[in-house]
């Protein structure tokens, strides 16, 4: 099992690593808004 998470992960590593070479800006832009989104649900499931 955990080698199917751990293998599901390294793809959406590999995926930021080829979007990092294309793109630094555009690298940086999706990492901190996906921080935000899910620092964000944190929040909300907390205040619920």
């Amino acid at each position: 099992m955990l080698n199917r998470v751990f293998g599901w992960l390294y793809e959406i590593h590999l995926a930021g690593r080829r979007v990092k070479g294309w793109n630094r800006k555009v690298y940086y832009a999706l990492k901190y808004s996906l921080t935000a989104v899910v620092l964000g649900l944190i929040v909300a499931s907390a205040l619920r």
